[in-house]
């Protein structure tokens, strides 16, 4: 959660008048800044932008952009600013004369980073390698320290997008932009409903006034988690019948992750923009229906919009995190290119080579890399010794045995 100067508090009371500001960077050398803001959309690690055609915008997979956001009060300007993006792509409509801005906080590389080391330390070199800082809540978590892949493994993408779904997919680890070129990775916490406000788990929550429509979803999203050791034991833990959710390696030691469902959900939208909420952030809330006191606290998502078309012009939508909504083997983002690796498959009939932990295309293809395959077969018998007398003739060869192989050597992908 931000701390605020004083000054943009007023932001969060309607009172102000907004500021938008976008620069342009390359490397440390400032090289545009512009005001003219005519919408955006952040969401995740991502920011759409629109702005007036500007050919000093800068470079797509050179430069990199920067928004800031806030008020002017009593004629000072008070901002707070994302981290750089990297510019991915600019459309250009030479029909309004305006460019459409894409735009990513990880850029466009294939990363090659040491696998088995901790989840600490492998975030941390993925980070690195985007140019990035990384910040771990709750960082004092026994499973931060947990070994990330089996021994002698590296994590080596062709996109470095595909590293969020895989962090969500093996510790239900969500990310968020903190500012600052640095990014906040949490492991999720279950939404509590009539808990204490104040309590030692939530500490860092904030009190978020809900003054926007809301939709409250109870729904059924509960798994069963899958993984597989070092010595390549298949563990699970939760209800035999739900559907299964593959964290792919974890060692003996550790534990897996203690929340298998997230049933409350709540989704706020059209809400007045509250500089202080981040994804990952904690928010509680309470409200008295029928003289009975209400009360739930939810680990977040939100995406923060600038629309002058819509009413209001500025707002957020806030909604809990859930890892859980879209595939057994992890949680797909919306971008088929990053996550064709975890493509799930049906595992309805793999009774030989292959079992249900190979349920995705990443998982099948490490199966396969692992499988040993053409080792010679036995000798095949001797054959039976001639009559004594006359010389009998040799016996024939015996016949070559089956080509035999040894027992499946298996991998999980992750």
């Amino acid at each position: 959660m931000r701390t605020l100067v004083p000054q943009l508090e007023a932001v969060n009371n309607g009172q102000y008048q907004t500021v938008f500001r976008v620069k342009s960077w390359n490397g440390a050398s400032l090289q545009f800044n512009h005001t003219k803001i005519l919408g955006f959309k952040i969401s995740d690690l991502e920011i759409d932008m629109t702005i007036p055609y500007n050919q000093g915008l800068g470079v797509v997979g050179v430069h990199k952009i920067q928004l800031l956001r806030g008020a002017i009060i009593n004629g000072v300007e008070y901002t707070v600013g994302t981290s750089k993006y990297n510019l991915l792509e600019i459309n250009q409509d030479l029909g309004t004369g305006n460019m459409q801005v894409k735009a990513s906080l990880i850029p466009k590389i294939k990363i090659t980073i040491t696998g088995d080391d901790t989840y600490k330390n492998v975030i941390t070199a993925f980070c690195t390698a985007c140019g990035l800082t990384a910040s771990f809540k709750n960082s004092g978590a026994a499973w931060w320290n947990y070994q990330f892949l089996p021994a002698g493994k590296q994590v080596i993408l062709n996109d470095a997008h595909s590293f969020l779904n895989m962090l969500n997919q093996k510790y239900l680890i969500s990310i968020a932009d903190i500012e600052n070129n640095t990014l906040e990775f949490s492991a999720l916490r279950a939404a509590q409903i009539d808990a204490a406000i104040l309590d030692a788990d939530f500490n860092d929550h904030i009190l978020f006034t809900r003054t926007s429509k809301s939709i409250n979803t109870f729904k059924e999203n509960e798994v069963r988690f899958l993984w597989r050791d070092e010595i390549n034991s298949i563990h699970y833990t939760g209800t035999a019948s739900k559907r299964l959710f593959n964290l792919g390696y974890l060692e003996s030691t550790a534990t897996p992750p203690d929340i298998r469902a997230q049933p409350f959900q709540v989704k706020y939208y059209d809400t007045q923009t509250d500089l202080r909420l981040t994804s990952n952030d904690v928010i509680a809330r309470w409200e008295t229906v029928d003289h009975y006191a209400y009360s739930a606290k939810f680990p977040v998502t939100t995406i923060e919009t600038f629309n002058q078309e819509h009413e209001p012009a500025w707002w957020m939508e806030v909604s809990t995190i859930d890892p859980f909504q879209n595939t057994s083997g992890g949680a797909l983002p919306s971008t088929i290119e990053r996550v064709a690796a975890y493509t799930p498959l049906a595992v309805t009939n793999f009774n030989n080579n292959l079992d249900a932990s190979v349920n995705n295309l990443q998982a099948f293809a490490e199966k396969v890399d692992d499988l040993v395959l053409g080792l010679p077969g036995p000798t095949g018998p001797t054959g039976p010794t001639g009559a004594t007398g006359a010389t009998g003739a040799t016996g024939a060869t015996g016949a070559s045995g089956a080509s035999g192989s040894d027992p499946i050597s298996i991998q999980v992908f992750s």
